[in-house]
């Protein structure tokens, strides 16, 4: 059963995110590769536990506007424009993702026009929208975006948005240490930890593969059907 047959409106999931050796390069985490390479596949495994919702990749390739601001905008219109009615966008460096916050944030999209999902640092894990409010003017516009005020523009910029729980991303070291002592104290999520322990030098590397095989889903797996392929986006 498609979305369509269920009555639902079609849901996709943009996936802003480099190849997790850049992400980690870029972001100073040496031998980091296998992190972003766990929330990356946590992303995928998330999305492919929500029927009726698609995973749209959007690499810096693929990213079209002189700032994030109008690289976000012109992703969320694309998809629009493409019949989706439901729209999440999600970087590549939340490793505590999962289904649930997914769904979280397309529930939240049934009641109001936009969502945010906070994180710690005073940025924004994840952006929601209707397509409806993509054409609205101003709400990406005069933020400044990687730096601690963007939630807070995002806020001056359109009041009225549904706020999701903070989640922690991993923008630098001292991020990846502040979730691997919360995983410590909470004595919760193993492998996210023992791939942190390996970022921060405490264990041998894992690769990627290791990474991503290891690290169990959010959810049981859906059937195949549920699950399309992620496309890449092109404008």
């Amino acid at each position: 059963m498609n979305v369509e047959e269920a009555g639902h409106p079609r849901r996709c999931v943009l996936l802003f995110a480099r190849a997790p050796r850049a992400e980690a390069a870029v972001k100073g985490l040496r031998g980091g590769e296998a992190l972003f390479a766990l929330a990356q596949g946590r992303v995928r495994d998330a999305v492919a536990a929500l029927p009726g919702v698609e995973l749209v990749l959007v690499p810096p390739a693929a990213q079209a506007g002189t700032d994030f601001g109008e690289k976000l905008e012109a992703a969320f219109r694309n998809v629009a424009c493409r019949g989706y009615e439901e729209i999440v966008a999600v970087p590549g460096d939340v490793p505590e993702l999962t289904a649930r916050d997914l769904a979280a944030a397309f529930r939240a999209l049934s009641v109001s026009d936009r969502v945010l999902g906070p994180s710690r640092d005073g940025g924004v894990w994840l952006i929601g929208l209707r397509a409806d409010a993509v054409s609205l003017p101003d709400f990406f516009g005069r933020v400044p975006w990687r730096t601690p005020r963007v939630l807070a523009a995002l806020l001056g910029n359109a009041p009225k948005v549904f706020l999701l729980g903070e989640l922690l991303d991993v923008d630098r070291r001292a991020d990846a240490m502040r979730l691997r002592d919360a995983l410590r104290a909470a004595k919760r999520d193993a492998r996210l930890l023992a791939v942190l322990e390996v970022v921060l030098g405490r264990r041998r590397a894992l690769s990627p593969r290791e990474a991503l095989r290891e690290s169990p889903p959010p959810f049981t797996a859906p059937p195949p059907s549920r699950a399309p392929p992620p496309f890449l986006l092109s404008f």
